[in-house]
């Protein structure tokens, strides 16, 4: 929970979901804000928190929730808490957001690769649902899409908004 607002609402944002605005760190006077940070051992660098940079990709076996780092990877946020599942146990790991590799299509729009499976997003805030299994746990959670629009501008491509007319004889 955040300490400070400075607003008590937000133009598209609703009021259930206002709360998630904010900041708790009185050194940027309470300002949300991303900080980037990079791990390091004995002076080399071992891993950070940058999607684009491919260094930064944790083994197979501690990719919990199915991230891909590189040039063609973005921060998305996730909905909800991830789960990992397996016989009679379950393990709960860190999530808040995830670097997914995503793709803009002209005509299907933003393509959101999670493990090795692609999901679309139709619009922002749509939650995508994860669920894959492989030979030791059955990985679940959600990402949330960002707007199409914001993501495949920056990726250079024009996505197509069709409108569909209803006609009533």
């Amino acid at each position: 929970m955040f300490c400070w607002q400075y607003f008590s609402g937000i133009d598209g944002v609703s009021a259930a979901d206002v709360g998630r605005y904010g900041g708790s760190v009185s050194l940027a006077d309470y300002c949300p804000y991303l900080q980037e940070f990079v791990w390091k051992q004995d002076g080399d660098l071992l891993r950070g928190s940058r999607c684009a940079l491919d260094h930064n990709a944790v083994t197979p076996e501690q990719n919990f929730l199915l991230e891909t780092y590189g040039s063609q990877s973005a921060c998305f946020l996730h909905g909800s808490e991830w789960m990992l599942k397996q016989c009679g146990g379950k393990f709960l790991p860190h999530s808040g957001s995830g670097c997914y590799e995503y793709s803009c299509d002209p005509v299907h729009g933003l393509q959101v690769h999670a493990g090795s499976a692609v999901y679309t997003c139709h619009y922002a805030g749509q939650q995508l649902y994860v669920e894959y299994g492989d030979h030791r746990w059955l990985h679940q959670g959600n990402i949330t899409c960002p707007s199409c629009q914001e993501m495949c501008q920056v990726a250079g491509v024009a996505v197509i908004v069709m409108k569909l007319e209803l006609f009533s004889f």
